[in-house]
């Protein structure tokens, strides 16, 4: 997150996050391109590329405002062109880094501990095995607690015992979560992937997602998938070279299946992040409007307790706090904002139906323990009538409170 830093200095808006992810998937995009044109010709890497951009585990990540995984991309993007070419010192060096994007990339270099381990390269797979497990250790056992302010590793609660990883892993599976997820990740192409050896380095981070504690973990949706996405486009670039070799196919009915793929997953775009991002751009946006609206009568530099669909419009300009239930922030202290912008179509007693407890509308009323109240300073709403319930489109309200400007 760091390399970020010298492009926000240059322009200090949120949308440099933004760039930044489009021009990582960019570079990905280009790496699978480069290394399916060498390894399959022009005509089929082209496709191959262009599937890649339009598989639905990048297009989710895309949609899903900004996360550290994009930098994750292009790494294991030329790790895997390293692999398929062969060159298996180069592939760990490109590997190595993926620790410093996050700490879950412990799956990924296991992963490609396995494939390495399958084609009995004991050594560098249990270099690589041992390296990765050590680097784990090393961030969430030392560096996470040392500069976290819990003093421990949080997301421990997302992960399970044994017992519990066998009950989630269960559960995703007659659920039929699990085999919808497969079913995203092979789809693309036909499951060819799945005859690549290649195809193993995905199997530590899917089991970690299917066997947590999370059910978010388990879908097809989010940011989660785009890693894997890269690993499934290697294999299948694999297992096409490995069928081209055996002449099952020739190159120009390898080409014709791969653009019919290319044109499905176009069409089937328009229900995908893809046509939603579209679909946005082409129509006016009154909620995206009225948020504008509201917002701009919050002053520049002032403390402001936000929702999360509100704080990315203030982050530029004012201290922004997310806005928590009682004004308490996630290590527990006491917030004192100046001002609080509610996005209250996503309140319980707004919504329909009921997505939480109602606590944005409890703030509302008059502090308790300080006797004091806030000062409405606007707000701009609209609710359609649905078959004769209130459906909110957007409300956004904006308070003003009476606390004196919070320190930085």
């Amino acid at each position: 997150m760091a390399l970020l830093a010298p492009f926000y200095r240059l322009w200090p808006d949120a949308r440099v996050l933004l760039i930044a992810q489009a021009v990582l998937v960019g570079l990905g995009a280009g790496i699978v391109t480069r290394s399916a044109v060498g390894a399959l010709g022009k005509r089929i890497g082209v496709a191959v590329g262009a599937g890649f951009v339009l598989a639905w585990g990048i297009q989710a990540m895309a949609l899903f405002d900004f996360h550290e995984v994009a930098f994750a991309v292009p790494l294991l993007a030329l790790c895997l062109a390293e692999l398929v070419r062969g060159r298996e010192v180069r592939a760990i060096a490109w590997a190595l880094p993926l620790m410093l994007v996050k700490e879950d990339s412990v799956f990924l270099l296991l992963g490609i501990a396995l494939y390495l381990a399958v084609r009995r390269r004991w050594r560098p797979a249990v270099g690589l095995a041992g390296f990765a497990v050590g680097a784990f250790a090393l961030i969430v056992g030392v560096i996470v607690p040392a500069i976290g302010f819990y003093g421990t590793y949080t997301y421990w609660s997302s992960s399970a015992a044994a017992g519990g990883a066998l009950t989630s892993l269960w559960t995703s599976l007659t659920t039929g979560k699990a085999i919808v997820l497969v079913l995203v990740l092979l789809a693309p192409s036909l499951g060819l992937a799945a005859r690549s050896p290649l195809a193993l380095i995905a199997l530590p981070s899917l089991a970690s997602r299917l066997t947590s504690a999370n059910e978010t973990y388990w879908g097809p949706g989010l940011h989660y998938n785009a890693t894997v996405t890269v690993v499934m486009v290697f294999a299948a670039i694999d297992a096409v070279r490995r069928i081209r070799a055996r002449r099952r196919w020739n190159d120009q009915t390898i080409a014709r299946g791969a653009w019919v793929l290319v044109g499905v997953a176009l069409v089937a775009s328009w229900s995908l992040p893809l046509g939603q991002t579209a679909a946005s751009a082409l129509r006016p946006c009154p909620a995206c409007a009225a948020k504008t609206a509201a917002l701009n009568a919050i002053p520049d530099h002032v403390s402001v307790a936000a929702d999360d669909t509100l704080a990315s419009y203030l982050v530029d300009r004012d201290y922004v706090h997310e806005l928590k239930p009682d004004l308490f922030d996630t290590t527990g202290h006491r917030v004192f904002p100046e001002y609080l912008a509610f996005d209250r179509s996503l309140d319980g007693i707004w919504a329909s139906p009921p997505r939480d407890d109602g606590w944005r509308e409890k703030l509302i009323r008059p502090l308790g323990d300080a006797g004091a109240t806030y000062q409405n300073v606007c707000e701009y709403v609209r609710v359609d009538v649905v078959h004769g319930v209130n459906v909110v489109l957007y409300d956004v309200m904006i308070f003003k409170t009476p606390y004196p400007s919070s320190p930085r």
